[in-house]
């Protein structure tokens, strides 16, 4: 399972999910390996944390860094037109990992 947290300030939250709409969730659902993803908020740090699995990680690692860069590429785009910022990437990663199944 991969892990990442964004830093997502509550005034831009549906700005956020309206960005990953528009890029990583139609993209993701057509990539082999692909089993779902889960989207979480915290209020509180203002942090997003998405899972997303896998059926393997080879599958996920797999995926070309140029296809990755694009559709972040898209992203960002949607992102910063929807919260008005003229660069950049509005929702920065803060941390990315691996969760393994016990």
């Amino acid at each position: 399972m991969e892990q990442l947290r964004l830093r997502v300030p509550a005034a831009e939250r549906e700005a956020w999910l309206e960005a990953e709409r528009g890029s990583w969730g139609p993209w993701l659902a057509r990539q082999d390996g692909f089993l779902g993803r889960e989207l979480y908020w915290d209020p509180r740090r203002e942090q997003a944390t998405l899972l997303i699995r896998w059926a393997s990680r080879a599958q996920w690692q797999a995926i070309p860094g140029g296809e990755l860069a694009a559709v972040q590429e898209r992203f960002e785009h949607i992102a910063r037109q929807a919260t008005g910022h003229s660069r950049g990437n509005p929702f920065p990663l803060v941390f990315e990992g691996e969760l393994e199944p016990q």
